[in-house]
């Protein structure tokens, strides 16, 4: 077995241990939806979202059954994906030091910045590193995969689709568009034969543009990571400059420009985990085997960088195992759940007012709302947001009402919503963690 494979089997098998050994953050977007889409819904048509689709249509079968240690393996295998595409292209244009520094790098990376949250980024990930790797063969059919890869990851993430942008410059570009055209022209007819394009206009489009200007990225990470991080990117560019490495440079820089996108609305790991990924590809290409001045000085920081990390890493992990709860885990909502299940039977109508989605799932129905997750901003958005829950309520004869204590506080402020249900709906049950009303 040659010592590259060892390499990436042995990097495979950490990550996967500190992956699996800690809990992972599951969000109501990466089951609820998923699971909709297990039901036969169709995203805008049947349920609000402002996402791509694919990403649901690719969980739909670990969603269908309420498990949710099966997303949590299809994390860690997308992670170890991500990570064998991230050694290869490394095997294809880094040093044997690039590769094994890369790898190291990338493993303590991912696991600090990643923070263990199945995200949209985790997929795109994947996408953008196959158009990678599949651009470095220099071969026709690979680059109408290249193509194809990027429209995937729009399909999940509209904003990546950007980096289709700079990729066109290149001087094989017509195949690259093609690749990329066919692929969203599916996508389109798709949304057509649906009836859901002008939902996806509206949700997609309009509320994201609408949420860039609401929200405002968050510095969930010490600032003084992202100077450094700075700092190592200009340096591994000058030493790839010096050495003539320019195409590395040129196609490293366009994805991670490209990744750059997704953070308009954060700089939280989720999102960051994407341009971790190819600003990690660029140290692994300028770490060298050359004994210059530059060379050596730069290797000294980037070791430096990694005691950082595996400090921090540390005590990320014993934060994951010990003292994290997952969302759906929390003591108040596994109690709910719990009492619910004896209250209602499954199938019946009910509403629940909560991002706790999951009380759906484990009654086994679906929700009759367009609106049964409630994003951010969405009373600016939608001013009418209360008078269309009140109607849906009314249409579809809501027999029951479970109100969650832990309710987001903007659901809690809309209040005509709350009267309506405090006049046609009497207290049921009420607990320390939830309120359960019922039709009169």
């Amino acid at each position: 077995m040659k010592m590259s494979t060892k390499i990436i089997i042995l990097l495979i098998l950490i990550q996967s241990f500190l992956l699996y050994s800690t809990k992972t953050i599951l969000f109501p977007e990466m089951y609820f939806l998923p699971w909709l889409v297990s039901k036969g819904l169709i995203p805008y048509r049947d349920f609000f979202d402002h996402h791509g689709f694919l990403t649901y249509y690719l969980l739909g079968p670990f969603a269908s059954t309420g498990n949710f240690e099966a997303l949590k393996l299809v994390y860690i295998t997308v992670l170890a994906i991500n990570l064998t595409l991230f050694l290869l292209i490394l095997k294809k244009t880094a040093s044997k030091w690039g590769l094994i520094t890369g790898g190291i790098l990338y493993v303590l990376i991912n696991f600090y910045v990643g923070e263990n949250i199945l995200w949209y980024e985790s997929f795109i990930t994947t996408l953008f590193l196959l158009g990678y790797y599949f651009i470095l063969n220099n071969h026709k059919i690979y680059l109408y995969l290249t193509g194809a890869s990027i429209a995937l990851a729009t399909l999940i993430k509209p904003t990546a689709g950007i980096t289709i942008l700079p990729l066109l410059f290149n001087k094989m570009k017509k195949e690259i568009f093609f690749g990329w055209i066919i692929i969203l022209i599916g996508a389109f007819l798709f949304l057509l034969n649906s009836n859901s394009f002008s939902q996806f206009v509206i949700g997609v489009i309009n509320y994201n543009t609408f949420l860039s200007s609401y929200f405002h990225p968050s510095f969930l990470i010490p600032w003084k990571f992202y100077f450094l991080s700075a700092g190592i990117i200009i340096g591994s560019i000058a030493i790839l400059y010096k050495e003539k490495k320019h195409k590395y440079i040129y196609l490293s820089l366009i994805f991670l420009t490209g990744a750059v996108f997704s953070l308009k609305t954060g700089l939280g790991g989720d999102k960051l985990i994407l341009p971790a990924t190819f600003f990690t590809i660029l140290i692994g290409q300028a770490v060298s085997d050359k004994k210059n001045a530059l060379s050596k000085i730069f290797i000294v920081i980037v070791f430096f960088y990694i005691s950082i990390l595996t400090i921090k890493s540390i005590g990320k992990y014993d934060e994951f195992k010990n003292t994290r709860i997952p969302w759906q885990e929390e003591l108040p909502i596994k109690q709910t759940e719990k009492e619910i299940v004896e209250k209602i039977k499954p199938g019946e109508n009910l509403y629940v007012f909560s991002n706790h989605a999951e009380l759906y799932m484990k009654l086994n129905t679906l929700p009759k709302t367009y609106f049964p997750l409630f994003f951010p901003g969405f009373k600016h958005y939608f001013p009418d947001l209360e008078k269309k829950i009140i109607e849906e309520l009314k249409q579809n004869k809501i027999k029951y009402i479970i109100i969650p204590k832990q309710s987001d506080k903007e659901q809690l402020q809309m209040k005509k919503v709350l009267q309506f249900v405090e006049k046609e709906y009497r207290i049921e049950t009420e607990t320390d963690t939830y309120k359960l009303l019922k039709r009169i």
